[in-house]
């Protein structure tokens, strides 16, 4: 999280407040989308290591821990084997990011507008960060699937190639493989996240992060 939360957040953040500063209003929702959309392909690269660390480790009971699976990688494959699968890694974390940070920020001020009495309450940030996360993995499951083979895969494989060998063997179904255990793992992930960073700001700073 520290090769990827972190600085989509900061990115993200640093955007909307430039944007603010400068045009003296609040960004539209298509602006904050293509903030999500460059904050989420940024961290994706910086990420993309790890998250392939991760897949490997899980897909492979050889490795013990990540730190074996890092040297057998870089013995076998060379450094070079860290950025596989990095395009799609970047592609599904801006699209993840263009869909649900933005959906988060406006569903809080929908909600605020709606429900004045909850502003900056949990039950609003909660309910805000569910619909983002919801709708995001939605949106990047596809990808999240190309990627998944992408990475797990001892030979060099192409977006392309990995696009039709799925929809071949599964259809547009395939594409969703796996949706529920990637809602169990990234929806709470991005809740959680979401709600504590903005309860933490509104308490230290009186003003939300997000």
């Amino acid at each position: 999280q520290i090769t990827y939360s972190s600085p989509n957040l900061i990115i993200y953040r640093s955007l909307n407040q430039t944007y603010t500063s400068t045009a003296e209003k609040e960004p539209p929702i298509l602006h904050k989308s293509f903030f999500g959309l460059v904050s989420g392909g940024i961290s994706g690269v910086l990420g993309n290591p790890s998250d392939l660390l991760l897949i490997r480790s899980v897909k492979d009971p050889q490795y013990k821990n990540v730190f074996q699976t890092a040297m057998q990688i870089y013995t076998t494959y060379g450094a070079r084997e860290f950025t596989k699968g990095v395009a799609p890694t970047a592609i599904r974390s801006a699209i993840f990011n263009a869909v649900r940070l933005p959906v988060y920020t406006e569903s809080k001020r929908h909600l605020n507008e709606v429900f004045p009495t909850y502003t900056g309450s949990i039950s609003t940030h909660f309910a805000a960060a569910s619909s983002g996360a919801l709708i995001g993995i939605i949106a990047s499951n596809p990808i999240d699937v190309v990627k998944s083979k992408i990475q797990g895969s001892s030979s060099e494989k192409r977006m392309g190639d990995a696009f039709r060998q799925i929809y071949t063997q599964s259809g547009i179904g395939g594409f969703y493989k796996g949706f529920v255990p990637s809602l169990l793992k990234s929806g709470p992930h991005s809740v959680i996240s979401f709600v504590l960073i903005d309860q933490l700001s509104l308490y230290f700073s009186g003003k939300e992060l997000i």
